[in-house]
């Protein structure tokens, strides 16, 4: 299509566009939706699992569509930070 658009803009895109057909956002909710959406928990298998391939001597590495910024929130906020860098 040629119109690149980053992740970031796409989520949001997608939570105005679910929010319309359920009949809209109560006001003040879609920034704090938005945010939450970058600082989302691991799952519990996560952190034991890369400790243990790190501690195998693996390259950790994230596979995603989403921006730099998006994915350096979400692994601050899952913990992640000493596991991925």
């Amino acid at each position: 299509m040629g119109a690149y658009r980053d992740f970031r803009a796409l989520t949001a895109d997608a939570l105005d566009h679910a929010a319309a057909r359920c009949g809209g956002l109560a006001e003040g909710l879609r920034l704090p939706l938005l945010e939450a959406y970058e600082t989302l928990d691991a799952f519990p298998d996560v952190i034991p699992t890369l400790t243990a391939l790190k501690a195998q001597g693996r390259r950790i590495a994230i596979l995603s569509n989403g921006t730099p910024g998006m994915l350096a929130s979400a692994i601050h906020s899952a913990g992640l930070t000493d596991l991925i860098r």
